[in-house]
């Protein structure tokens, strides 16, 4: 687990960018990624891990990871589909 935390009120603009790893190669990933109240993106290339800032977090809210958010999204456009389709037979 790679938890990112701000100290002394520090927070980041939308999209910034923080290269926290380098190597000569890299391998693997973290398999889970925690902030208090803030949503990271974190990349990896051969030689580096990147967190980039996503926003804050509303309290008691909790961040669906993108893989959710793109089976949901699809989930609606296939409900969709079938009511038109529907729709259109009648």
């Amino acid at each position: 687990m790679l938890e990112i935390a701000l100290t002394d009120g520090f927070t980041p603009t939308l999209g910034q960018n923080f290269t926290f790893f380098t190597s000569s190669s890299l391998t693997g990933a973290w398999d889970r990624v925690t902030s208090p109240n803030n949503l990271w993106e974190v990349t990896y290339n051969a030689n580096s891990a990147t967190a980039t800032y996503r926003g804050t977090v509303l309290a008691g809210a909790a961040a669906p990871e993108p893989s959710s958010l793109a089976l949901l999204s699809f989930s609606a456009l296939g409900f969709i589909t079938i009511v038109r389709r529907k729709n259109k037979g009648a």
